[in-house]
């Protein structure tokens, strides 16, 4: 019988009547409870035998239908894990093209700007240099978008993979500078930066902790017209290392610190146009979740933004002075 119920249960039977095949399980349980009473009771010994075979053939029937549900349950969970890997295989293959497609232009229009700038085809007049600079700084504006892109995708499918090692931070640091002065060249915002003497190394991967903290830098340059920018690290004596990024900007209100990491919101002021996606400080916070690190913000309007990234500390006797 078992086999005739699961020939009978194709596939094309499933969409049909959905709620009654939920339903015909304890149905059938409640039709075999009655005839076990009916059989306990009946006067009749050839009554009682023929409701016996008639209640192990119900929940024969019952048992068959239960494990046909699992097992369509589990093929369909199978079929749609199967689908959501195809589909972010696809995104990714179209967004790597895309990224592709349009760093080519990009990788053009920097490299004519920097032969301007560096004069090779004659002296250029201050408000000619000017105009170069800001063709240079929006192409790598649009570049930065264009990473934002596919890290988005790569981390909501969960294709982002982390080689935790242990990083020195004083190179990072160094790194991070350049990058601030390519973002802004000659600008009157200072920049600096400073480790506690016996920092230990950091646990991370050091590529992802470059784009974090290079995302927190950028953010910072671009919402600082004067004073300052630094970046500092200590070990705050629980295990971790603590790397800040802190600007004399306009600042963020209270209200918007809550949402801050969040993608789909900005802390931008409407007096000012400010480069970019919005989504930079996102999928820093996302990146270092998957480093087990932390993000948190102080900042306050007209004084200022903080923000500190904590991070697993090397548990050895190295040291960074």
């Amino acid at each position: 019988m078992r086999d005739v119920l699961e020939n009978d249960m194709t596939e094309q039977d499933t969409p049909r009547f959905p709620e009654a095949r939920k339903l015909a399980p304890p149905v059938l349980a409640a039709i075999a409870l009655v005839c076990a009473v009916a059989q306990a009771f009946s006067p009749d010994p050839r009554l009682a035998l023929a409701l016996s075979g008639f209640t192990a053939a119900i929940a024969a029937g019952a048992a068959c239908i239960a494990a046909w549900t699992c097992r369509r349950y589990r093929e369909v969970i199978a079929q749609q894990a199967a689908d959501t890997q195809l589909h972010g295989q696809r995104k990714d293959a179209f967004l790597a093209g895309l990224s592709h497609e349009l760093r080519t232009p990009l990788n053009v229009v920097v490299g004519y700007a920097g032969l301007l700038m560096d004069e090779s085809t004659g002296t250029l007049v201050p408000s000619q240099r000017d105009i170069v600079a800001r063709i240079t700084t929006n192409a790598r504006n649009l570049s930065h978008m264009i990473n934002d892109l596919v890290d988005v995708s790569r981390i909501e499918t969960g294709r982002v993979e982390m080689e935790i090692a242990a990083v020195e931070i004083q190179p990072v640091f160094s790194e991070l500078t350049h990058v601030a002065e390519i973002m802004k060249p000659n600008s009157p915002v200072a920049f600096a930066w400073a480790i506690a003497p016996g920092c230990p190394r950091v646990l991370a991967d050091p590529t992802r902790l470059h784009q974090v903290l290079s995302n927190l830098v950028v953010n910072a340059v671009k919402f600082t017209e004067q004073g300052s920018i630094s970046l500092r690290a200590a070990p705050d004596g629980h295990g971790r290392v603590l790397i800040s990024v802190t600007d004399t900007g306009m600042g963020i209100p209270a209200d918007m610190q809550a949402t801050l990491f969040d993608p789909v919101r900005r802390g931008t002021d409407p007096r000012h146009r400010i480069p970019g996606s919005g989504i930079g400080l996102s999928i820093a916070a996302k990146l270092a979740s998957l480093m087990a690190a932390e993000l948190a913000v102080t900042s306050a309007p007209g004084r200022g933004t903080c923000i500190t990234l904590a991070l697993p500390a090397e548990q050895s006797d190295h040291a960074t002075a």
